[in-house]
């Protein structure tokens, strides 16, 4: 028995280390297991939120291809429009390069006729003396009685009265003398879409050019106010630059506004302390307000285009504004853009967009625009385009 019980002993031993390995594989397949079963539950998770983001994205998928086909039907109109118009372009640049070409040609020879005209050759030497000795610069023109001369200044001398006397003796009255209507100019105050930056700089100008300036008196502090104004809007905008937040940014706006009320109280003082004279604004540091001309006529709408759209049965429009022009009507076409009398007034807009409504979806429309003016001014047609509706 105690040799059974020694060999029972000994094979335990032996067999002790192979259970401990078996053990040892037991738990780490256990731990492999334990992974997977979490790598099999994300691959899950993910699977169904791939699922759902494939279900919320096919209404968006199928409301995208329509205006896909739109949009590539619009490219296909507009490449033959494109390809017209470059010949014309190179034609128009030949035509300006050879305008420019012949204007520089006869530019010195219009100057020269110009200065030759001033003074007519039956005046005599008296006349074309030197301002000490003669009339300065003189100019014949017709009158409506009998011949007359109008004078520049500066004004005749006597020998200048008596040679002019003897070239025409029924002339004994005075000289007369060109007046000249003066010109009343307006301050331009500039602030349209101007920056905070511009703002501050425009504002420092009209602080160093009214600075000891002898053709205005301001009142007291105004200089002073306008500086602290530029100072505060610029460190402001040095905050909202660095720092940023809604703090800062409103700080901004409230300095701009202020320094904006004094530039517009200075603009005041300016217009009134000037009497319209442009060298005096302009001494300011302001702009003088151009001069208007009668509009005769309107352009053409250019770049009529239609835009994306996520609404179906429209068809969003766009086009450049036309300067001088007050309203725009939106003509459309569903049958054939060559039949006038297809055509259909559908909007009536002050602005330069408009989306028409109530259309037939996946069918072809044509669109063209016209601009209204002051004083019953039409604009031509605008191009006509394609477009699909949504």
């Amino acid at each position: 028995m105690t040799a059974m019980w020694i060999n029972t002993t000994a094979m335990w031993i032996n067999m002790s280390p192979v259970w401990i390995n078996m053990t040892a594989m037991w738990i780490n397949m256990t731990a492999l297991w334990i992974n997977m079963t979490a790598m099999w539950i994300n691959m899950t998770a993910l699977w169904i939120n791939m699922t759902a983001m494939w279900i919320n994205m096919t209404p968006v998928w199928i409301n995208m291809t329509p205006v896909w086909i739109n949009m590539t039907a619009t490219w296909i109109n507009m490449t033959p429009v494109w390809i017209n118009m470059t010949p014309v372009w190179i034609h128009m640049t030949a035509m300006w390069i050879n305008m420019t070409a012949m204007w520089i040609h006869i530019s010195p020879m219009l100057i020269h006729i110009s200065r030759r005209s001033r003074l007519p050759a039956q005046i005599p030497d008296a006349l074309q003396a030197a301002p000490g000795k003669g009339c300065g610069r003189w100019g014949v023109i017709p009158h409506t009685s009998r011949p007359g001369v109008i004078f520049h200044t500066p004004p005749p001398t006597a020998a200048g009265r008596a040679a002019l006397q003897a070239l025409r003796p029924e002339f004994t009255g005075a000289l007369k003398t060109k007046r000249r209507m003066k010109v009343f100019s307006t301050v331009k105050l500039g602030l349209t879409g101007i920056s905070s930056k511009a703002l501050v700089e425009k504002g420092r100008n009209c602080v160093d050019m009214l600075t000891g300036n002898p053709a205005y008196t301001l009142p007291a502090n105004t200089l002073t106010d306008l500086t602290a104004a530029c100072n505060k809007l610029e460190q402001a905008n040095e905050e909202v630059l660095f720092y940023g937040g809604i703090v800062n940014h409103q700080a901004k706006r409230t300095a701009f506004g202020e320094l904006a009320d004094l530039l517009r109280e200075l603009a005041g003082l300016v217009q009134a302390q000037s009497n319209g004279e442009e060298t005096k604004i302009l001494s300011a540091g302001f702009e003088v307000r151009r001069k208007g001309s009668p509009v005769d006529k309107l352009g053409t709408p250019e770049n009529l285009r239609p835009m994306l759209t996520n609404f179906s049965r429209q068809v969003d429009l766009r086009w450049n504004r036309v300067d001088n022009a007050v309203n725009y009507q939106v003509y459309a076409n569903s049958v054939d853009p060559a039949q006038e009398d297809k055509w259909e007034l559908v909007a009536y807009t002050s602005r330069t967009a408009y989306t028409v409504e109530a259309l037939e979806s996946a069918k072809f429309y044509w669109f063209r625009v016209q601009a209204l003016g002051r004083k019953g001014l039409i604009s031509p047609l605008s191009q006509t385009i394609k477009a699909l509706a949504a």
